[in-house]
């Protein structure tokens, strides 16, 4: 699944804003944006109001999406945020971002991952389980002595929030 951009008539755009990783340490170097939509960053308003700056931003997503370069967009864009609302709220009050949820086309769902730490955690207890063996006696279930320990590094409830917001993705587009 990709962006077709070679032929002039693609909603998207690939920008460099972020060629020396400056704006973004984790993000990549080239990033695909809307063709509309500029490249500089919006910011929260005074009391951290959502500004007309930040709504066509979003609403340039959501055409492109929809591949409706003029009017209203035909589909919703779903804004997924990994943060616990709370989080999100508290940064927000510091001078952090995070999307109004009172776009008549974004929708906001936050999946209350604690933070990129747990995250990391998570995959490195992974990645520490290695190889598993068979039980070691007839009573041992192999279940149990697969299952325990993998769902111990809580990367599976990870999966899953990630796999149920997918399904709402696809089923409310």
């Amino acid at each position: 699944m990709g962006v077709a951009l070679r032929d002039g008539s693609s909603p998207y755009r690939v920008t460099e804003l972020n060629a020396s990783f400056s704006m973004c340490p984790t993000y990549p170097r080239e990033l695909v944006v809307p063709a509309a939509a500029t490249d500089s960053e919006p910011k929260r308003g005074i009391l951290h109001t959502q500004k007309p700056s930040d709504e066509q931003c979003l609403l340039h997503i959501a055409r492109a999406a929809s591949s409706s370069y003029s009017g209203s967009p035909t589909r919703r864009i779903w804004i997924a945020d990994c943060r616990p609302e709370l989080n999100a709220r508290v940064n927000n009050l510091t001078g952090g971002g995070t999307e109004s949820g009172n776009l008549a086309h974004a929708r906001v769902t936050f999946l209350n991952i604690r933070n990129i730490h747990a995250l990391r955690e998570s995959i490195e207890a992974v990645r520490g389980l290695g190889g598993f063996t068979a039980p070691t006696n007839n009573t041992e279930s192999m279940d149990l002595s697969w299952g325990s320990p993998v769902e111990a590094t809580k990367w599976l409830s990870h999966v899953r929030r990630v796999s149920v917001l997918q399904e709402c993705f696809g089923s409310q587009s």
